[in-house]
Order: C-alpha cells, then sequence, then structure tokens
C-alpha cells in the first residue's frame, strides 16, 4: 500500500511538471490578432533576442463543412540566420526553413479552391453556407452577392501563390531571414499594422507616420496573413487577374511578380528586384 500511494505521488509529480512545462513552452501573442496591411518596409538592425517557441492554429471543417480553428502545439524554431557566415549555406538554410511553411498555407489554400469547385459543378447544399460565408469574410468578399458572383469573385481570390515569388519577396523583406522584424515579430514579408502595441515601431519611420511592423505567433502566421493579403486586399487586383489568365507553360514567380506594385514604394523597381532574385536564385524549382 506504501509503495502504491508513492508512485501515485511521483505521478502527480510528473504530470504537474508537464503541463507546467506545456503553459510556459506555448504562449499566444496577442498581437497576432490585430489586423495588418502590407507594404515593402525591411529593417535590418541586429539586436539579439530569443528565439519564440510558439504555438500554431491549424484548420479543419466540422461535419456541416464549416471551418473551425484546432490547436496543434507544434514547437518552431527559427535559425539565426546571422550567424550563417557562409552566403550560399544562409541561402540554403533560408529555403529549407521557408519553403515548407509556404507549401502548407497553399495546401490550405488549396483545399478551400477544391471545394469551391465542387460548390460550381455539384451547388450549394444549406449546410455549407457557414462554410461559404466563412471564406468570403476570410478573402473579404461581400457575402450577400448573387452566389455565381459570389464563386466567381471568390475563384480569383482563392488560389495558389507561387513559392518561387514568395521566397523572392520572403528574402528581400525580410534580409535573408536576418532583419530585426523577421527575428522579433516573426514577420519575414515587412507587414505593417495601425493598432497601438500590435507590433514594432520601425526605428527609421517618417515623423507623423503611426505604423508599426505587425507582430506574429509565429512565422507560418505571418506567411498565412501575407498570402491571405495578397489574395484579397484591392492593391493586388492585378496581381489576381495576371493568375487567372496565366498560361501553363508561363513561369508563374516571374509573370505575377507583375501584379506587385503597390507593395512598394519603389513601385516597378521592386517589381524588377523580386524578378531577379528569382532569376539568380533559380527560385522556380520551388514551383510545382
Amino acid at each position: 500500500c506504501t509503495r502504491t500511494i508513492a508512485r501515485v505521488k511521483r505521478a502527480s509529480i510528473i504530470l504537474c511538471t508537464v503541463l507546467l512545462m506545456g503553459v510556459q513552452m506555448y504562449p499566444k501573442d496577442a498581437a497576432f490578432r490585430q489586423k495588418a496591411a502590407l507594404t515593402g518596409d525591411t529593417e535590418v538592425a541586429l539586436s539579439s533576442v530569443p528565439t519564440p517557441i510558439s504555438l500554431e492554429l491549424g484548420r479543419t471543417n466540422d461535419e456541416t463543412g464549416s471551418e473551425v480553428d484546432v490547436d496543434r502545439e507544434v514547437i518552431e524554431v527559427v535559425p539565426d540566420f546571422r550567424v550563417i557566415t557562409n552566403v550560399l549555406d544562409r541561402k540554403l538554410t533560408f529555403f529549407d526553413f521557408l519553403a515548407p511553411k509556404i507549401n502548407a498555407a497553399n495546401a490550405n489554400i488549396r483545399q478551400d479552391r477544391k471545394w469551391l469547385l465542387s460548390i460550381q459543378s455539384q451547388g450549394l447544399e444549406e449546410t455549407h453556407r457557414a462554410r461559404l460565408r466563412s471564406l468570403a469574410r476570410e478573402y473579404k468578399v461581400a457575402d450577400d452577392l448573387k452566389l455565381a458572383i459570389l464563386l466567381r469573385e471568390l475563384m480569383l481570390r482563392v488560389d495558389e501563390i507561387p513559392v518561387s515569388l514568395v521566397l523572392a519577396q520572403g528574402a528581400t523583406e525580410s534580409g535573408w531571414g536576418r532583419s530585426r522584424f523577421a527575428r522579433e515579430a516573426n514577420n519575414f514579408f515587412g507587414i505593417w499594422c495601425f493598432s497601438s502595441g500590435c507590433g514594432l515601431i520601425p526605428l527609421s519611420r517618417d515623423t507623423g507616420r503611426t505604423h508599426q511592423v505587425a507582430r506574429f505567433a509565429t512565422v507560418a502566421d505571418g506567411v498565412h496573413h501575407y498570402m491571405n493579403n495578397i489574395n484579397s486586399h484591392r492593391a493586388y487586383a492585378d496581381f489576381r487577374h495576371i493568375r487567372a489568365t496565366l498560361k501553363p507553360s508561363e513561369p508563374a514567380g516571374i509573370a505575377l511578380a507583375e501584379g506587385l506594385k503597390h507593395y512598394s514604394e519603389r513601385g516597378y523597381d521592386y517589381v524588377q528586384d523580386i524578378k531577379g532574385m528569382i532569376r539568380s536564385n533559380q527560385l522556380a524549382r520551388f514551383d510545382p
């Protein structure tokens, strides 16, 4: 009996310790819930901060087809790209780190697009209306449109973004993962936000401006937010129309870079830089 009580006590201690570690290892960053807008703003400031370990949110659908959030514990280890002095090694590490997150975000988009295609061909059942409204909100489309018009607009928006293009922008905006924003805010794309405390204040922010650079709980969250903005913001309507008319033989990343004139204040010069980044690093090899 005494041995049994001792075993129970030891088991209780272990269980409490594991639960406590779980609480400490996966903090949720409230700033992630702030709405952010895209722009091109890279700031490389080499201050040292610990690499975050966070909880990543996954998505699934319930029995009615409505989207619901599920917590998925993921330990995200972000390399310290500053200490990788060999340029080729740094680039390879950057691609190995970011490409899987881009592919995962595209996989979610592909799943939603496949569902929309089934609605177009088979019609909308009453049980699927909640999911359709959810997608309309996510992609900033009015859900009171006629079904045919709503589906047509969503099909323009719910589509994949070439890995080559996302890698090129991520490398450009984050200085190959070394920028202050990438390290302290998991923001590899220069995404702005405008609510107090939503992110980091740029060190070189012009007088009179109030924007911050958005903070994300994980780099994967930042990738998802960036791709959603490209797919929904009115500034990238040209991007989406280019994508809708793209021929299979065309290099997708190069062609779609033309739709990013409004991503940076540098306009077409920025577009040329992104194209150059794709070509010089042969990033088309990452596209399907």
